[in-house]
């Protein structure tokens, strides 16, 4: 691919050309258009950003945000579920969380997420 080749994708972009069409016009797939921008600053600067696979873009572990989910996770009758809501993150986000913040289990047996299980007769 030239210069010259991605510079008219470029140009057709920044026109209101969409990527699809202006990678079908120049005989290249849309999808290799973002590998190419590595090495073509014009084309990299017109291309729109990537948008999230899904609904929830990834959500750092904040300070704040574990000390929320620690006074969330103290509450006995607030479901998994709606901690994730609270804190716009996946329910398997908030067990992996509290698993390496060490907190308890909720609910009849108040073992510590990830401790060894407890020894005695196997059923």
């Amino acid at each position: 691919m030239t210069d010259a080749q991605l510079d008219n994708i470029a140009e057709a972009i920044a026109s209101g050309v969409s990527m699809s069409q202006a990678a079908r016009a120049n005989g290249v797939n849309k999808s290799n258009l973002r590998l190419y921008a590595r090495n073509h600053p014009r084309l990299a600067a017109v291309l729109p950003p990537i948008r999230p696979q899904n609904n929830r873009s990834y959500k750092k572990k904040t300070p704040e945000r574990l000390e929320r989910l620690r006074e969330l996770w103290s509450d006995e009758n607030l479901p998994v579920a709606q901690i994730a809501t609270e804190l716009d993150v996946s329910k398997a986000t908030v067990q992996i969380w509290a698993a390496e913040m060490e907190l308890r289990r909720r609910g009849k047996r108040q073992r510590r997420i990830g401790a060894a299980p407890a020894r005695g007769r196997a059923l």
